[in-house]
């Protein structure tokens, strides 16, 4: 209760701060008070129509920002109905390095916008509160009507923050928005003419050097990681399919033979789980079974974590293509052998149900072990 009195104290404190800073600049626009009017003339609603404007087209980089490094590395395929603008700009995203562009594009947008901003939320001019003729403090006009705090709340608070939030609880739909195509269009064009360029030479050149620096500081730890995707990709082109009877009488179940050595294959695992009264994971299951979860998902998220985990020695030691390759190869999925039983896999997938029970995954009579090398 007190964690939650105090959320909603700081919230109203938060708000009327910048409907506060809100109403001064909506004053000083119509009074022609601020640094732009000081420059050159403009007119009330222009200036107003200027800062709507600006505050929008900053809320959709701010927001756009966000909801593409969200979706960087999945696929929105399943959206392809529900969300087609969505899906139609996460591809344009995922050529070449238009993500990397499209950062640098943006950049360039909030630079000129923010610059119009504070010329609109700067109040040099405003000397009495607005609907009086009391006078403002010289400490007050100075440490926030000249400095510009009043219009940094209000840009903080209403284009930045908010859409941020906005896209990172819903980044599909913030993608999906009519806007966001064309604005995701305007920052790759900005990228283009070229007058942030310097930044791809001074990111590469970072990169170089911090790569020199981290193979003569952490070459030991490289070595062993590279090393160890090789040795586990070497084994997995190798691997091969045999059938082991385990019990007598029962139905063979399909074990994976590499270099000489065995290795569990799911199908036997499943049938253990299974043997014991114990839920089968979802990795195990057959890729017909409707609760079946790719094993190359599995894989791909404890790769994340290990990633998240040893960010400054794994994640730089492993390239990505071995990473991939490795996925790849270690693709193990469940269906019927030609060289397990003398079974065509295509008559025998139509006798396999299309959704099967938890309980009866394991039969070993349905299961196979295909490696996809």
């Amino acid at each position: 209760m007190r964690t939650r009195a105090w959320f909603w104290t700081r919230g109203v404190a938060s708000t009327a701060l910048v409907l506060f800073s809100t109403v001064l600049i909506a004053a000083s626009i119509a009074a022609g008070h601020t640094a732009m009017s000081a420059s050159f003339p403009v007119s009330a609603v222009a200036g107003a129509l200027t800062l709507v404007l600006c505050l929008t087209m900053l809320a959709l980089v701010e927001g756009l920002q966000v909801a593409i490094v969200e979706l960087k590395l999945q696929s929105l395929e399943s959206y392809r109905t529900s969300h087609p603008r969505a899906l139609r700009l996460h591809t344009l995203l995922t050529k070449d390095q238009n993500v990397e562009r499209f950062l640098i594009g943006r950049q360039i947008v909030v630079i000129f916008v923010v610059f119009a901003i504070a010329l609109l939320t700067t109040l040099p001019g405003l000397s009495v509160w607005p609907g009086s003729s009391a006078p403002i403090s010289p400490w007050f006009r100075v440490a926030f009507l000249a400095s510009g705090m009043l219009g940094a709340l209000l840009v903080v608070n209403v284009a930045q923050l908010m859409p941020q939030i906005v896209a990172a609880y819903d980044p599909v739909t913030f993608l999906d928005y009519r806007i966001s195509y064309p604005t995701v269009q305007l920052t790759l064009a900005l990228e283009w003419i070229g007058i942030a360029h310097c930044s791809w030479l001074l990111a590469s050149a970072y990169v170089t050097a911090a790569r020199a620096l981290s193979r003569r500081t952490d070459a030991p730890t490289v070595q062993r990681s590279t090393t160890a995707v090789e040795s586990l990709c070497q084994q997995l082109d190798s691997v091969d399919v045999a059938l082991v009877h385990n019990e007598e009488g029962a139905a063979p179940i399909p074990k994976l033979l590499a270099g000489g050595k065995e290795y569990t294959s799911p199908a036997e695992l499943a049938h253990e789980f299974s043997k014991n009264g114990l839920p089968v994971p979802s990795w195990m299951l057959p890729p017909d079974h409707p609760e079946h979860t790719p094993p190359h998902l599995v894989l791909m998220a404890l790769l994340e974590e290990q990633r998240s985990v040893h960010d400054d020695g794994y994640a730089a030691a492993v390239p990505v293509a071995d990473l991939a390759a490795f996925m790849k190869r270690a693709l193990v999925t469940a269906y019927v052998s030609d060289e397990s039983d003398g079974v065509s896999s295509e008559d025998e997938e139509e006798e396999l149900p299309v959704s099967r029970p938890v309980d009866t995954i394991a039969s070993a009579d349905a299961v196979q072990v295909v490696v996809e090398a």
